[in-house]
């Protein structure tokens, strides 16, 4: 993880190396410091009450490769106590896109009750091999416990979550598979999406109109610059042999201006301090294959009415998809005309568009909010964005996230 300790509702995560640097720390409440939720049951000295042999098992393992979590279940049974803290953790850990063979979860556990401890961790302590430089969860996690949306969760995770995470594991498994499957797989979870959030009032097409449509616009359009300026910032302006030395140290102070090392080991790039950087870019690759798309860009960005004509033009066409999408979903369920071509035309919006709508379900669960009361928000928003960019030339509003809205009173 990229800090010590991170928290999302009644769920603490803790580096290995961290922890275990405090366990049997004497005095323990000393180091109480260090911590913002103290893992008391850990770091002070207690007996084990109808535990096994522990012996030569320790308490916490000192290792960069382990992270424990603490989670605080209130008054639950305590003969559900651990299912039901895995499951909680399991549904964070999910909603943050695992890479494959990362966070796998042990077999262990402590539970803790009135200063008691029950049960050890056991003996498991066999990992699978990943590449930790790929792990993006603990950069994850740290932006969801810093998000003002970190809401207590309740034990028994919501049926909606898993059958969201569910369906978005299927989403994932289809884009290897055919056109056809990824087409079906994507409206699936749309007409999820549509019945939980109105109980299905709306045709499913109409549903992601009224509410996918403004908000797809946007991050296509940011996704879209992302995707030419990072071409531009590894390609070569002049590839010819002694041509475009200056035009590369050029181009070099500007990715030095524009990207940034994220935690574990990966670049990122400022897409939006990136528009100011494109009349240059433009310049640089002038007789380059990416010469036009970078002067599109440019002309895409250059004001706040250009900026919203983009966006409106993503919104026509994200409707002549949505179009073609349901006819190709009518043909695979009613045995239509259809093809490889006309479903592979729409397969990669549909991939997008389903898991835009299975991943907002799962940000209201997790910051406990009606589904319903999430999508409106978040079509509003999208729409002010739209107006913010085109009225008061906002282009920062491309970008910003939006504040979270409040959590609503005796909600778990």
């Amino acid at each position: 993880m990229p800090e010590q300790e991170l928290a999302y509702g009644q769920v603490t995560f803790y580096w290995g190396t961290w922890l275990a640097a405090h366990v049997g720390a004497s005095p323990w409440w000393e180091h109480n410091a260090n911590f913002s939720v103290v893992p008391v049951e850990m770091i002070k000295p207690m007996e084990y009450r109808f535990g096994f042999d522990r012996e030569e098992v320790p308490d916490v393992e000192d290792s960069t490769t382990v992270t424990y979590a603490r989670v605080d279940l209130g008054l639950f049974a305590t003969d559900r106590a651990e299912e039901a803290a895995r499951n909680l953790v399991r549904d964070i850990i999910e909603a943050n896109h695992p890479i494959d063979d990362g966070w796998k979860m042990f077999h262990s556990s402590i539970l803790v009750k009135n200063g008691n401890r029950y049960q050890g961790w056991g003996h498991d302590y066999s990992r699978s091999h990943y590449m930790k430089a790929n792990d993006d969860m603990g950069t994850s996690l740290m932006l969801m416990s810093m998000s003002s949306l970190s809401h207590t969760i309740a034990p028994d995770s919501s049926p909606m979550l898993r059958s969201a995470l569910s369906m978005r594991a299927d989403l994932n498994r289809a884009r290897k598979d055919d056109p056809v499957v990824r087409v079906m797989a994507s409206v699936r979870a749309i007409e999820h999406a549509n019945a939980w959030s109105n109980g299905g009032q709306d045709q499913w097409f109409d549903f992601a109109s009224t509410f996918l449509a403004h908000r797809y616009a946007r991050i296509h359009a940011v996704d879209a610059l992302g995707h030419v300026v990072q071409q531009a910032l590894h390609d070569v302006p002049d590839p010819r042999p002694g041509h475009g030395h200056s035009a590369e140290r050029q181009l070099r102070r500007i990715r030095e201006e524009l990207t940034r090392h994220v935690w574990p080991a990966r670049e990122e790039t400022n897409r939006q301090k990136a528009i100011n950087y494109l009349p240059q870019l433009a310049d640089l690759f002038v007789d380059h294959p990416l010469g036009r798309m970078l002067r599109e860009m440019n002309i895409a960005f250059s004001s706040g009415t250009a900026a919203e004509k983009f966006l409106q033009d993503v919104v026509t066409d994200f409707a002549i998809l949505l179009s073609r999408l349901r006819r190709q979903r009518n043909c695979a369920i009613h045995g239509g005309p259809s093809s490889f071509g006309a479903s592979e035309s729409v397969a990669r919006f549909a991939f997008d568009l389903g898991h835009q709508a299975v991943n907002a379900i799962i940000d209201a669960v997790l910051e406990n909010r009606p589904v319903s009361d999430h999508f409106v928000d978040m079509r509003d928003d999208a729409r002010l964005r739209f107006d913010d960019v085109g009225i008061r030339g906002d282009l920062a509003r491309l970008f910003v996230p939006s504040p979270g809205p409040p959590v609503p009173p005796n909600r778990c």
